[in-house]
């Protein structure tokens, strides 16, 4: 855990066997992560900084999302073919929904009644009703489907493509692809600003040199700069004035902060061996503000 001002340590956390991914509850009180060899979601305390659960879910979690409105993590269990849905006021399982093959990516959209998943090894994107917690439909994208994003308004779904270098982009109301973006090679982590006009996806760009990031149009679905970051990139996040990105660089140990406005890196920090993804602290809903005490 890390301070972006002054890129001071502010806590380590031990968690479980080879973390995958992190989702932040809106209130910002508890941080999931996805631990891929451990077979197990950890549940952290932000302001008191030590974990304070851990989930058992399917083989090899790797994408995870919280529900808007903070009630539910979804997990993407590549091992098992599945997505785990926890119940955040338990800390259990609450259900388990059979997917596609190798479910990497997830993503839910804004009212929190679909969730969105790739399946690497299928191309293609299950969708789930999380009244009926069933999938009700799926949609077929590129090759090696890695990533989701959902736009702010709920009306598009992206999806990185690792092996088709490009971003499948979704029309929820059609289920069916409106345009294809081609992008770096190997693009595995997308993310939209909340104005829903811009995406940003990051290219590993493996065998290619340096990784690098994308921005995309997201209204004209097409590319319009491109900069380069550290080597294989993995995760990223972005700040909620949507003024700054944050890409982790696996084989670096780095993270490399962005300005997307500029289309160039404004610092890189060094961090801890192999950084795979990022969470960015958001200031929550009032209804939603973390309790006093601990770190603000």
């Amino acid at each position: 855990m890390l301070d972006p001002v002054d890129w001071l340590l502010v806590a380590n956390v031990p968690v479980g066997k080879n973390p995958a991914g992190m989702a932040l509850l809106p209130n910002g009180r508890e941080l999931y992560v996805s631990n891929f060899g451990g077979g197990s979601v950890s549940v952290v305390d932000t302001q008191n900084e030590v974990v304070v659960a851990t989930v058992l879910v399917g083989m090899n979690p790797s994408g995870i999302a919280a529900a808007p409105d903070g009630s539910a993590v979804w997990v993407a269990n590549f091992g098992s073919n599945t997505v785990s849905r926890i119940d955040v006021h338990s800390k259990t399982v609450r259900d388990t929904i059979p997917v596609g093959s190798h479910p990497r990516g997830i993503g839910v959209s804004p009212n929190g009644d679909r969730v969105y998943v790739a399946n690497a090894s299928e191309q293609s994107l299950s969708e789930i009703s999380t009244e009926a917690n069933q999938v009700v439909a799926t949609i077929r994208v590129g090759q090696t489907p890695m990533s989701v994003a959902v736009a702010p308004a709920g009306d598009l779904v992206y999806v990185s493509n690792a092996g088709s270098a490009s971003v499948s982009v979704i029309a929820l109301a059609r289920h069916s692809v409106i345009a294809t973006v081609p992008v770096g090679a190997n693009p595995v982590a997308v993310v939209i600003s909340s104005d829903g006009n811009r995406a940003f996806v990051v290219n590993q760009n493996l065998l290619h040199g340096p990784g690098s990031v994308t921005v995309v149009d997201a209204k004209g679905f097409k590319p319009v700069a491109t900069f380069a970051v550290g080597n294989n990139p993995l995760g990223m996040g972005i700040s909620e004035e949507d003024d700054t990105i944050y890409v982790s660089n696996y084989l670096d140990g780095t993270v490399s902060v962005l300005d997307p406005r500029q289309a160039l890196i404004r610092s890189t920090h060094a961090v801890g061996l192999l950084p795979v993804a990022v969470a960015v602290s958001r200031k929550p809903p009032a209804d939603l503000a973390p309790e006093s005490g601990g770190r603000p």
